[in-house]
C-alpha cells in the first residue's frame, strides 16, 4: 500500500516543481538544520538522535519533509511577485524606491555609453573602408593592417549592438529602462512585438500562448523552468546568507564557518542571478520568435483575415489592441 500511495503522490507532484522549487527548498532547510546541529556539536547531536525511538525519528523526518513541501508550494505561489521584484518594479516599495532610481540612472548611463560606442564604431568602420578604397595609395602591409582593424571594429560593433538589442529596451524607447539587468531583458522582450508589429504583448501574449505548437510550448516551459529555478536559488541563497550567518554568530561558531556560510551563500546568489539572466535571454528569444512565426495563427483564431501588406498589419493589430482593451470592435468589422 505504501508503494502505491508513493507512486500516486509522485505522479501528483510535477517533475518541474520537484526539480525547480522543492529541491532548492530541501537543500536550504537541510543546510540550516546542519548549521543548528553544528552549534550544538555534531557528536552530541548524533548521540541525541540515536537515542530517539525509530518511530519518532521517522515522525521528525516526515515533519521536516512536510514543512519543506509546504514551504516549496508557498514559494511557488510567490514566483510572480518574486519575478517582478527581480525585474526592478520597486516604485511601490519605499525601502527600494531610492535604490531603484539610482540603479535606473546607472542602466541609462550604460545604455548611453553602449549607444555612443556603437555609433563611434560605425564611424570608425566607414573611415577604414574609405582608407581601403584608396587602393594603390597604401602599402600591402597597411592594407592588411586596415583589414584586421576593420574586422575588430565590426566584431566590437556587433557585440555592442547585441548588448543593446537583448539587454535593453529598443533604442526608440529609452524611457522604458528599469533598474535591473534582468528586468531590462524582459522589457526588451515585452516591447519587441509593439515596435515590430504594433502588438501589445501584455494583451496578446495570453491569447497567442494558446495557439502555439507543442514544440514551442515545450521550449517555453524548459526556458521558464530554468529561469525560475535560478531565481529560486538566488533568493534562497540570499536568505541563507543572512539566516545562516546569524545562526553561526549566535551559535558561537568560529569566524571561518561564518565566512564560509556568508560568503559562499552570496557567491551562490550572484552565480544564480547570472544564470537567471542567461535563462531570461533564452526565454525572451523564444517569445520573440513566437510572435514572429505564429501571430497570423492568432489572427485566424480570432476569425480575422491576414493583412496583405506590412502597414495594413500594423493598423490591424492596433485595432485589435483597442478592441481587446476598450471593447470597440467597429474598426474590425
Amino acid at each position: 500500500m505504501f508503494s502505491t500511495v508513493l507512486k500516486e503522490f509522485s505522479g501528483f507532484l510535477d517533475k518541474r516543481f520537484l526539480a525547480m522549487i522543492f529541491a532548492p527548498s530541501l537543500a536550504f532547510w537541510s543546510l540550516l538544520v546542519g548549521l543548528v546541529t553544528m552549534t550544538q556539536g555534531i557528536a552530541t547531536s548524533l548521540r541525541l538522535w540515536e537515542r530517539q525511538p525509530f518511530a519518532f525519528q521517522l515522525f521528525l523526518i516526515a515533519i521536516f519533509l512536510g514543512w519543506t513541501l509546504f514551504f516549496a508550494y508557498l514559494l511557488a505561489s510567490l514566483l510572480t511577485p518574486l519575478t517582478k521584484l527581480f525585474e526592478g518594479y520597486w516604485d511601490d516599495i519605499w525601502l527600494l524606491r531610492w535604490l531603484g532610481e539610482n540603479r535606473r540612472n546607472q542602466r541609462r548611463a550604460e545604455f548611453d555609453f553602449l549607444e555612443q560606442e556603437r555609433k563611434r564604431l560605425i564611424d570608425r568602420g566607414k573611415s577604414i573602408q574609405q582608407d581601403l578604397g584608396a587602393g594603390s595609395q597604401i602599402s600591402t602591409v597597411q592594407h592588411a593592417k586596415l583589414h584586421r582593424e576593420l574586422r575588430q571594429v565590426e566584431a566590437e560593433r556587433t557585440a555592442a549592438y547585441e548588448k543593446i538589442y537583448y539587454h535593453f529596451p529598443p533604442t526608440s524607447r529609452p524611457e522604458a529602462i528599469i533598474p535591473t539587468r534582468f528586468g531590462n531583458i524582459f522589457k526588451s522582450t515585452e516591447l519587441y512585438p509593439d515596435v515590430h508589429y504594433g502588438i501589445d504583448a501584455v494583451l496578446l501574449w495570453p491569447r497567442l500562448y494558446h495557439v502555439l505548437p507543442t514544440n514551442v510550448l515545450e521550449s517555453l516551459g524548459d526556458a521558464k523552468s530554468s529561469m525560475d529555478f535560478m531565481l529560486v536559488v538566488c533568493t534562497l541563497s540570499c536568505v541563507h546568507a543572512i539566516a545562516g550567518g546569524l545562526i553561526a554568530l549566535i551559535g558561537g561558531l568560529n569566524a571561518l564557518v561564518f565566512l564560509a556560510v556568508f560568503a559562499g551563500s552570496l557567491l551562490m546568489c550572484w552565480l544564480a542571478y547570472r544564470g537567471a539572466i542567461e535563462a531570461a535571454l533564452s526565454y525572451g528569444q523564444i517569445i520573440r520568435t513566437a510572435f514572429d512565426l505564429h501571430r497570423r495563427d492568432l489572427l485566424a483564431s480570432l476569425g480575422l483575415d491576414p493583412p496583405l501588406d506590412f502597414m495594413s498589419e500594423r493598423r490591424l493589430w492596433s485595432d485589435i489592441n483597442m478592441w481587446l482593451f476598450r471593447g470597440s470592435p467597429e474598426k474590425l468589422s
